[in-house]
């Protein structure tokens, strides 16, 4: 379940609340953290200091709540490498079911509704002659099943973006992508983002796979905004550290960076 940043929160899973008095509070408040910085696949990679600044504890805390995370199955860490040798751990959110959303009335919406009892009495035979079926006429203005009424018009995308699109090595989402992409041209101009797009999809971060953040992501995170040098740190795919080459180096996980 990717973390809900619209309202400015972020949702904890009832099962860490359920465990909170196991893992203790610091670590649902660490979960709470990763939960902010996750992405739509549910994973970031914020540093143990980050995290501790954030939550307000010590690093030393902010580890042993990871680890308990880690102990009960709550979340699941991998390590990378950059070219220089240095070490940082990216996390796992797990994806769940989509939580409910309240509707303009206030209710949620989409929750299952339990079966309703009818009130309403049977129909009465009717009494008197019977009538004749009237063939009414349909039209395109008043019918919408209408065969003849057409189709729903599909989402039109600019060029620029188009371009763009083109380039970015992720291909989700591109109907959200297009709204990010339209206020990311307000603080850069379409060369400028194609220029460094490109960039991007060429370095090993644009060639990671599920860790490559989806174009939303990118685009409203203002991550264009980056370090280029922070795109060519290597990732890992679940087995060890993907190089740029693609090959992968095999590592075993032994603490938190």
């Amino acid at each position: 379940m990717a973390p809900d940043r619209r309202a400015g929160f972020v949702i904890i899973p009832a099962e860490i609340m359920k465990l909170a008095p196991t893992i203790g509070s610091a670590a649902v408040l660490v979960y709470a953290v990763l939960a902010q910085h996750a992405d739509e696949d549910g994973v970031c990679w914020p540093s143990v200091r980050r995290m501790a600044e954030i939550a307000g504890m010590s690093t030393s805390t902010v580890r042993r709540s990871l680890k308990a995370l880690v102990g009960h199955a709550l979340i699941t860490v991998e390590i990378r490498n950059d070219k220089t040798g240095q070490s940082s751990n990216v996390y796992q959110l797990p994806t769940t079911q989509e939580p409910p959303i309240k509707n303009d009335r206030g209710g949620l919406s989409n929750l299952p509704h339990p079966p309703v009892k009818s009130t309403t009495p049977p129909c009465q035979k009717r009494k008197g002659p019977p009538v004749k079926n009237v063939r009414g006429t349909r039209t395109n203005e008043l019918d919408p099943l209408n065969k003849n009424q057409g189709t729903k018009s599909k989402l039109k995308y600019s060029d620029d973006f188009d371009a763009w699109w083109a380039i970015y090595p992720r291909k989700v989402g591109k109907a959200k992508a297009f709204t990010a992409w339209k206020s990311a041209t307000k603080e850069k101009t379409t060369a400028e983002l194609l220029e460094i797009t490109k960039r991007f999809a060429k370095s090993p971060s644009g060639n990671a796979g599920q860790f490559t953040p989806h174009p939303t992501t990118w685009l409203s995170q203002a991550r264009y905004e980056d370090d280029p040098q922070e795109w060519e740190k290597e990732r890992t795919n679940g087995k060890g550290t993907v190089a740029a080459s693609g090959r992968v180096r095999q590592r075993k996980w032994d603490g938190f960076e």
